[in-house]
């Protein structure tokens, strides 16, 4: 194996020192070959609280921790770690070799994600990790196609809402209709009327309807007051003077102006600098 030398960077005197036992140790993290660079920020979250300093004291922990079925993809660097900053190259080489390529993932994210155990929330903050940066639309679309269609149906009553109040939404309505589920398994076993059930969903609907749009009216009195914001009476008359050194009133009326601007340089005025 090639003696690992410190990198130029550190202090000699520290590289002759022998790591220090402490009863503080590194805490295993399972490996997830689908985030590698949350694995490595997970442990070097732990380095910094540990005092782990040297980047050769930081690789010796990595691959300590690091389960041999992964191990085995970066085992030329294991093996044969190079002489300057090792654990940067092993970074490097965990992060190359198990990340997928931004078209692969972009390929997995249009062949559809299933929503799975995971809550409405949780599956849009999977999506949007998968392939950051892409279309937000294209990201809803796809959202809302792995949702249940009851969820689905509802959420479409509501418009102009941010994709993150839309996803605290969907966990909402998720949460209500899979109660609604159980409840129908209930009652079908306690002989329960199929209108009271139908009943139940109706009066859902109509109130998601009822919030929807207070929310849409809401949010549309905001954008609309927004938008019809007065400007201030004097926005074009504070502008600076012309290029030709007029003055706003001079640049518009000519000799006819019967208001100026100090600074202003057309002569001639109707009314001196009032």
């Amino acid at each position: 194996m090639t003696n690992i030398k410190q990198s130029p960077s550190e202090d000699n005197s520290e590289d002759r020192k022998p790591l220090q036992p402490t009863s503080n140790v590194i805490r295993p993290i399972q490996f997830n070959p689908d985030k590698p660079s949350l694995w490595i920020a997970q442990i070097e979250a732990q380095f910094r609280i540990l005092g782990v300093v040297r980047d050769v004291d930081k690789f010796y922990h990595a691959v300590s921790i690091l389960d041999t079925r992964h191990a085995a993809e970066v085992e030329d660097i294991i093996v044969d770690p190079p002489t300057s900053a090792p654990f940067t190259a092993l970074k490097m080489a965990l992060i190359s070799r198990f990340s997928k390529s931004k078209e692969a993932k972009l390929q997995q994210l249009l062949e559809g994600e299933e929503i799975g155990d995971r809550t409405p929330s949780q599956l849009l903050r999977h999506l949007k990790a998968l392939v950051p940066g892409v279309d937000e639309d294209v990201l809803k679309a796809k959202w809302l196609s792995a949702l249940p269609k009851d969820t689905r149906a509802m959420l479409a009553l509501q418009i102009n809402t941010t994709l993150e109040n839309l996803g605290a939404s969907a966990d909402r309505l998720h949460e209500i209709i899979q109660g609604m589920h159980v409840s129908s398994v209930s009652k079908n076993t306690n002989n329960t009327s199929d209108a009271d059930f139908a009943q139940q969903i109706s009066d859902l609907t109509k109130q998601l309807a009822a919030l929807s749009a207070v929310i849409n009216k809401r949010e549309s009195r905001s954008n609309t007051r927004q938008h019809n914001k007065p400007r201030p009476r004097n926005q074009f008359q504070q502008r600076r003077l012309s290029s030709n050194g007029f003055c706003y009133y001079h640049s518009k009326y000519g000799k006819n102006a019967i208001r100026c601007k100090p600074g202003c340089t057309f002569s001639g005025n109707a009314v001196e600098n009032l």
